[in-house]
């Protein structure tokens, strides 16, 4: 699939993990979830800080978003 920019490291593992679940729709908890698990076993995927902080959600959601991997229905 082409997307609008080249996503990270970190973005590639959320879109692995959403590929993974394999559903059409996912619900912002299921994301928030994908992301703790990214921050618990992200190694080597450069993330700023050892937990995610609220920002960081926003942040994946919102760069997710752009690149036009998921969008908002």
């Amino acid at each position: 699939m082409h997307y609008r920019r080249k996503l990270s490291r970190a973005e590639q593992y959320i879109l692995d993990k959403l590929l993974e679940i394999g559903q059409s729709a996912v619900t912002h908890y299921t994301f928030f979830r994908l992301i703790q698990v990214m921050y618990r076993d992200g190694k080597g995927l450069y993330l700023r800080h050892e937990t995610p902080t609220a920002e960081d959600h926003y942040k994946y959601l919102r760069n997710m978003r752009e690149a036009n991997v998921i969008r908002h229905d």
